[in-house]
């Protein structure tokens, strides 16, 4: 059985530090993992640093966290249960993807209005688009 959808997060002061927690935390998780017959897909694993524009800047290492003896890919952007997040917590990626399912659904809408009722039309917008903007709006 593998461990899925899972996000480990930590915070940290320099990119060192981040280093050993994130190591110290997937060795932990791996520990876990093999008690409870499951296993983690190291290709599948990433690692991302979140972090503003201005600090990445001035860092002067890369991520690297390590797990099984080898160095995790990174990556700077990831979906995470749906939702698009990059390393800078900028939304772009989220609304352009959601505005281009809107853009699909929309036009099918204006090409079936004429064989809808306006009633119709509501439903058919409130199952197939509006699904799409509420979809993690909370955050």
């Amino acid at each position: 059985m593998y461990a899925d959808d899972s996000t480990i997060h930590t915070s940290a002061r320099t990119v060192e530090e981040l280093n050993n927690k994130l190591t110290e935390d997937m060795t932990n998780v791996q520990a876990w993992c093999t008690n409870n017959n499951m296993v983690i897909n190291d290709g599948k694993t990433k690692a991302m640093m979140i972090t503003t524009s201005q600090r990445a800047a001035t860092l002067n290492s890369n991520l690297r966290v390590e797990f099984n003896g080898v160095q995790l890919k990174n990556t700077n952007n990831e979906k995470i249960l749906g939702v698009v997040m990059n390393e800078h917590l900028s939304w772009k990626q989220q609304i352009d993807k959601v505005a281009k399912s809107l853009i699909k659904g929309i036009h099918l809408l204006r090409q079936i209005k004429e064989y809808l009722p306006i009633g119709h039309r509501v439903i058919y917008y409130k199952c197939l688009l509006q699904p799409h903007v509420d979809y993690c709006c909370t955050v």
